[in-house]
């Protein structure tokens, strides 16, 4: 009979924090009640203070924050993320990687703006004898900089929500821009047709890596995609959506499942964001990742593009979009609430290795 194994919750753990723990902690709410009291304001910070002192009280964290954010903005001060993130923007933040793979999968940090070290050009050791000189090496770098990008995520409410006779309102919110941040970026980095767009925003890791078709057997398939892998097998991770790994745990691998869980004793990560029918196999050490602050934008007054995907509007100009696919936010009594975080990421070295066509028969008991 199989044991069952538990995974407790490091930045690996594939395990799914459920919304009703979040509730318990009330982790996330002050940066959630923040934008709350922005849209109440239609984008006023100094207003938005106002209203987060009467509903919330003066000595409130929701006012401590706005404090420091509204001093940010009124300073002339170009750090508004960076006041933010150093306040409950970065609890937010934390909530978000925690539920994100980009988050959870331990990307290697790296700072904006400076130059990134090149593959295999990296400082190196070598034995010293007695009394003989160290040999000295050198660290190359390649001309390549990490920008500060921006990744915004765009959350439509209605201005029911806006009413602060019911604090359940707030945990929508938080649920709703959580959702909406964490979709936007697994989306970006697990999207194999992600090339990317200079200055605007970086390729999917994925994107380039020719993928090894399924041959229909498990063991077959790990062997070719363990000898495509350019990684470093002791800290790879497999990425896949949670069906291809229930396919797994239906073939015998008792400690995979819809959550995830381990393949060859390597940490898996579900996500309904990753590519359909493939699994993903991940060197997260040689995937550099910037991140900075957050922003809060909001707007009651504009016309959006409702879709999921495939945008007919030009972002740089808002044009190109027809009227099908437009809503007023005025006449829907609606709000929209943007969140724009700075973020970068960029491959160091070959990283990834997909199996694709993942489908395999379930094995008999």
């Amino acid at each position: 009979m199989h044991q069952h194994k538990e995974y407790q919750g490091d930045r690996l753990s594939s395990g799914v924090r459920s919304l009703n723990q979040l509730r318990s902690q009330n982790r996330g709410l002050t940066f959630a009640r923040w934008a709350k009291c922005m849209a109440a304001a239609e984008g006023r910070a100094l207003l938005a203070q106002d209203i987060a002192a009467r509903h919330y009280g003066e000595q409130s964290s929701v006012v401590h924050f706005a404090k420091a954010a509204v001093q940010a903005a009124h300073t002339g001060s170009d750090n508004w993320g960076g006041s933010i993130a150093q306040n409950a923007g970065r609890e937010f933040i934390e909530l978000v990687n925690e539920m994100s793979v980009v988050g959870r999968i331990g990307l290697r940090p790296a700072p904006f703006n400076c130059r990134l070290v090149a593959p295999g050009t990296g400082a190196s050791a070598s034995w010293v004898g007695q009394g003989r000189a160290a040999p000295l090496t050198s660290i190359a770098f390649s001309n390549d900089q990490l920008l500060p990008l921006k990744v915004a995520s765009t959350v439509v409410l209605s201005k029911n929500l806006l009413e602060f006779g019911d604090p359940q309102s707030d945990f929508w919110i938080r649920d709703e821009l959580l959702r909406a941040a964490v979709a936007r970026l697994d989306t970006d980095f697990l999207n194999p047709d992600n090339a990317g767009v200079s200055d605007v925003s970086p390729a999917s890791p994925l994107n380039g890596v020719t993928p090894l078709m399924s041959s229909g057997d498990i063991g077959f398939d790990f062997r070719e995609l363990i000898d495509d892998f350019a990684g470093d097998l002791s800290r790879a991770v497999f990425v896949a959506r949670p069906d291809v790994f229930a396919a797994f745990q239906a073939n015998g691998h008792q400690y995979t499942g819809l959550r995830g869980g381990e393949l060859l004793t390597a940490p898996c990560l579900a996500t309904r964001h990753a590519p359909a029918g493939t699994l993903v196999l991940i060197d997260p050490a040689g995937i550099c990742l910037g991140d900075g602050g957050i922003e809060v934008d909001v707007a009651d007054q504009a016309s959006a593009e409702m879709l999921d995907g495939s945008l007919e509007q030009d972002g740089t100009d808002g044009t190109g979009a027809t009227t099908a696919g437009m809503v007023s936010f005025w006449q829907a009594n609606l709000i929209g609430i943007k969140i724009e975080r700075r973020m970068n990421w960029a491959m160091l070295r070959d990283s990834v290795a997909i199996l694709d066509s993942v489908e395999y028969e379930a094995t008999s008991a």
